[in-house]
């Protein structure tokens, strides 16, 4: 399969042609292919004999007249995750390699399935990234995309019924996420988003940003531990939860039933009451919403 074939399930041919169209604005890779060896694409189903004809009887500079479309989409990448894009440079890899995700296929991929493109971004950075700090560049990618999927939600929670009955299923609320990262890895996220205070949007590109970093970053890294990832307005806050609450949470990722959370905290020997008293808490705290 190759790189632009991005397939499609359940999509109707307008949308399928509408993605298509916005990747070839982005790649120049992939009108070379429409135009020249659409072979793969047509045998893939990403593009009919009609479409293939529409489309090349445009004239194929037209899709390269606004040249600085992969630029600014990178901009905008900058704003999510400027600690990973910091941090990759720094480890080696060169500010104009960046301008090589809209050719990716994680870019494809994303585009085609209307996936969120920061995650897509961090993808490819981790794969692209240099060996050296690649643990560190894939722990702080973890950090900058869950706070990005956060930022991006729009549904609202459903809040859970007070008090709650046994068979209500309850789930980690959507403006929460629960992420596993080495242990430093929050430490290190903060004081490299703190250098990069003050540097402006594209400051992540200023080699000199980050100021000076130990050669064996990565080592000091520890075990994997619990980040609490939350909402609140328009902002994310990071900590790192009692081993207690982080196993809880990860209960609830999926939805489970208040009498298996209650069962779960009480083998902690916690009284029925107290157990029920701490899972009411985090409701009202919006931590666990009603699971429809």
């Amino acid at each position: 399969m190759s790189t632009h074939e991005a397939p499609l399930t359940n999509l109707s041919p307008t949308l399928r042609l509408e993605r298509l169209i916005t990747r070839m604005l982005f790649d120049p890779s992939l009108v070379s292919e429409v135009y020249e060896r659409p072979e793969r694409l047509l045998e893939a189903g990403a593009l009919t004999t009609e479409e293939h004809t529409w489309l090349t009887a445009i004239d194929p500079r037209r899709w390269r007249a606004d040249a600085e479309r992969p630029h600014r989409a990178l901009e905008g990448l900058l704003l999510h995750l400027p600690v990973s894009v910091a941090l990759t440079l720094k480890a080696g890899l060169s500010p104009q390699a960046l301008l090589g995700f809209t050719s990716s296929p994680e870019f494809h991929q994303a585009i085609s399935n209307r996936a969120l493109l920061s995650e897509a971004f961090g993808a490819w950075l981790i794969c692209v990234a240099p060996q050296r700090w690649s643990h560190s560049v894939r722990s702080i990618v973890s950090v900058e995309c869950a706070i990005a999927r956060l930022k991006a939600i729009e549904e609202r929670p459903t809040s859970a019924t007070l008090p709650l009955s046994d068979d209500v299923m309850l789930r980690l609320s959507p403006f929460v996420s629960l992420i596993t990262l080495p242990q430093g890895t929050l430490e290190l996220y903060l004081t490299l988003a703190e250098r990069l205070k003050g540097h402006g949007p594209l400051g992540a590109l200023n080699p000199n940003a980050l100021g000076e970093l130990p050669a064996e970053l990565d080592e000091l890294l520890g075990d994997p531990l619990h980040v609490l990832a939350e909402r609140v307005g328009a902002e994310v806050t990071l900590s790192e939860p009692p081993e207690a609450l982080a196993e809880l949470l990860s209960h609830a990722v999926e939805g489970a039933q208040t009498s298996h959370l209650l069962a779960h905290i009480q083998r902690r020997d916690v009284s029925e009451g107290d157990a029920r008293e701490i899972l009411t808490g985090l409701a009202q705290e919006g931590l666990l919403s009603s699971a429809l």
